[in-house]
């Protein structure tokens, strides 16, 4: 019996696991930041399409940073292209940056933190193509301590 139960809870686990390891990505991609951090010109362009425009994302923007990134939190500007679609503005997005001090003395935490900014949800991409540019919209003229910025399309 107890053999029969403890097999039951195995095989739960195994397809828990199983559908949380799917997360169902369509689209990522990162753009590497040059080593005198992110630039308040810089532009990154990213040229999204997704497999099906009938379908509802998520999409997310990605910052992986190094721990010792000077700011709590970090501010952008994301403007979208979509073909047929007129938009000329940029969405405002701000974001808590958090870093590795706390846990520095554990085994096996790299230097490197990754902050991920739920974008849009249940997003739906008219024509399956467009792309998305996001620059930074902070005071200073650069941020040091941005390694890449990305941006991630998942299936809901």
């Amino acid at each position: 019996m107890k053999r029969s139960l403890s097999n039951k809870w195995i095989f739960l686990f195994v397809i828990i696991g199983l559908i949380s390891c799917h997360k169902g990505f369509v689209f990522s991609q990162f753009k590497e930041i040059g080593s005198t951090g992110l630039g308040k010109g810089d532009r990154l362009l990213f040229n999204v399409e997704v497999p099906d425009s009938s379908r509802c994302y998520d999409v997310n923007i990605i910052i992986r940073h190094v721990s010792t990134y000077p700011y709590k939190d970090i501010h952008l500007l994301v403007e979208e292209h979509i073909p047929g679609i007129s938009t000329n503005s940029y969405k405002k997005v701000k974001a808590q940056i958090f870093g590795r001090e706390k846990s520095a003395n554990l085994p096996g935490w790299s230097n490197i933190g990754v902050t991920v900014i739920p974008y849009q949800r249940g997003k739906t991409f008219p024509h399956a193509k467009g792309t998305i540019q996001i620059k930074q919209n902070m005071e200073d003229a650069s941020l040091p301590g941005i390694l890449e910025v990305g941006v991630e399309v998942v299936q809901k």
